[in-house]
């Protein structure tokens, strides 16, 4: 050991630093003196060459090789030989003692995919795949900033067909032409046509004659509802792309009708709010020449005249014949005026009947059975009310036959519910609100259509919910149409109570004729029963074709029947 030495010395360091002191000394350690003769196995003896996993000996690290200096002369201090150098490749930076990788200056084997630069904070995305795997571009890992102005990239992208279309000039020009180009139409295109309805997210679909969702429904974006205004309610027609495996719906293309007219881009359009309500001052006629014989229809006509734009009741008891009395109005509305615009709303009732109703009747028909949740019947008419407004802004004269008032206020009772509460006998005010606007929608208009709302409503059912929901809606029609039990003598069927039955305002319906001839049918009722008085109008209906013979020869009648004591003075 040599006098400069710091004491033992590790293994792997058996020569000392040229040219520095260490700064640490290792202290000393109590070693055995007696000599170890054990031999070192064969497992762990080191071949020739071969470098320890703990690095190369300390007098070859780049890291702690000193420039060849003069060496500090002091008196009596020890000076260390300089140690021989040898020849040891540079590291790679990564791990000691592995061989440095090969460099690598820019993506090898690229292919028609190429880097993108996307142009957030300098980093450079690769899109696409390289035949020969990931290749890092420099000895770092990770992103590359770029730094400075980069040059455009003149390589093709994949879809760099699509962009030179776009920049076509025959593109352009069929685009300001209003045409549709080539690029955009689409070879399995189809023709479509639905309601619309516009959901809370700014989209819509357009449903079928169900008006509920299903999955033929064609989905309309937020800018096509933005560019043409359309609304909940409208009929939109035009071109949808087809349905493929990876669409969940078919999506709406083009818009080439609205409403029966021609689509206008941000049109100024009225809206129902604000259309100015008057009273109905035009009669809808029910009774015809071809069929005189329906007694019930020509009774109505007499007695209760409905106007466009009326909000009309007729209170049905149990097995009265409410939904006979709704199909034959409906059937003579059509007959008459084959304009108006009859749609009819069948709430909680046996998909049977929406059948037969359909069948016998011209009209559009909107049904949900018992079977369908609260949620669902409420929906149907909510949008179908929203049809029927967007007619009546078009000028359209629109007339509603509702079955009934009760289950749509029961509907909107039981889509209040919540955590599974049982119903109690009673109605919520906010379970009123929405029937009540359905029913108050109907008016009629100064500057477009009118709205006609004819609607059913139950009384006697012995329940106490429906009780309350006729005392709510009490007063609020303008028109008032009583129906009575059906019973085996009745000469007539729906049966129709003529003393409480009546139009609010009906002399704005009628000629003076017409005033005279009910005023004197008032007489005739206030003087006898409603069962004799119908039994004697009848008969007079048997022996004319139409209520206009029936008033002129009305008073000669009720002379008669003065005279013969049948009426009383």
């Amino acid at each position: 050991m040599s006098p400069g030495s710091s004491g033992f010395r590790p293994w792997n360091n058996p020569q000392e630093q040229g040219g520095f002191r260490p700064v640490y000394r290792q202290a000393w350690q109590a070693r055995s003196t007696s000599r170890d003769t054990a031999q070192t196995p064969a497992w762990q003896q080191r071949a020739a060459g071969t470098v320890n996993r703990f690095g190369p000996p300390a007098r070859t690290s780049p890291a702690r090789q000193a420039e060849p200096q003069e060496p500090h002369r002091q008196t009596g201090e020890y000076t260390a030989r300089p140690a021989p150098q040898e020849n040891v490749p540079k590291l790679d930076g990564y791990r000691l003692g592995y061989r440095a990788a090969p460099q690598r200056t820019s993506y090898q084997n690229r292919g028609e995919y190429a880097a993108r630069d996307q142009g957030y904070n300098g980093y450079q995305q690769r899109g696409g795949y390289q035949q020969s795997g990931y290749r890092s571009s420099g000895s770092s890992y990770g992103y590359q900033q770029q730094r400075g102005y980069q040059p455009p990239s003149s390589e093709v992208h994949y879809n760099d067909v699509l962009y030179r279309m776009a920049r076509d000039p025959q593109f352009a020009a069929q685009a300001e032409e209003g045409q549709i180009p080539d690029l955009l139409k689409v070879q399995e295109s189809e023709p479509a046509s639905g309601i619309l309805e516009i959901l809370q997210d700014g989209y819509g679909f357009l449903r079928g004659h169900t008006l509920l969702p299903g999955k033929k429904d064609i989905y309309v974006s937020m800018a096509q509802i933005r560019r043409f205004g359309l609304r909940t309610g409208d009929l939109v027609e035009g071109t949808a792309r087809s349905q493929r495996d990876s669409d969940k719906f078919a999506a709406l293309l083009t818009v080439d009708r609205l409403n029966g007219h021609e689509p206008e881009e941000n049109p100024d359009r009225l809206s129902f709010d604000q259309l100015v309500p008057v009273y109905p001052n035009r009669r809808i006629v029910l009774e015809s020449e071809q069929d005189h014989e329906d007694m019930a229809i020509r009774l109505v006509d007499l007695i209760a005249p409905i106007g466009f734009g009326q909000r009309a009741m007729i209170v049905a008891p149990p097995d009265s014949g409410r939904l006979l009395m709704l199909r034959d109005i409906c059937r003579a509305i059509k007959r008459n005026d084959a304009d108006a615009e009859v749609l009819m709303l069948l709430i909680d009732i046996a998909p049977e009947e929406v059948t037969e109703i359909r069948e016998s009747v011209d009209a559009e028909v909107f049904a949900s059975t018992f079977a369908d949740a609260p949620d669902t019947q409420t929906r149907v008419s909510e949008t179908m009310l929203e049809r029927a407004e967007r007619l009546v802004e078009d000028g359209r004269n629109v007339v509603i036959l509702l079955d009934s008032l009760t289950k749509l206020t029961r509907a909107y009772q039981a889509a209040l519910v919540q955590g599974g509460r049982p119903m109690t006998n009673t109605v919520t005010p906010a379970a009123l609100v929405r029937p009540k606007r359905f029913f108050g929608a109907a008016r009629n208009t100064r500057d477009a259509g009118s709205l006609t709302v004819i609607a059913t409503i139950a009384v006697e059912t012995g329940s106490r919910v429906d009780d309350i929901i006729f005392e709510e809606f009490k007063g609020t029609a303008n028109m008032e149409l009583f129906l009575c039990r059906h019973q085996a003598s009745d000469p007539v069927y729906p049966m129709i109570d003529l003393q409480l039955s009546g139009t609010k305002k009906d002399y704005m319906l009628l000629s003076d004729e017409q005033k005279e001839g009910l005023r004197a049918i008032r007489k005739v009722l206030a003087s006898t029963t409603n069962g004799e008085a119908v039994v004697q109008l009848i008969d007079m209906m048997q022996k004319t074709h139409c209520n206009a013979d029936l008033l002129n020869r009305l008073q000669d009648w009720i002379a008669l029947w003065e005279k013969s004591g049948f009426l009383k003075h």
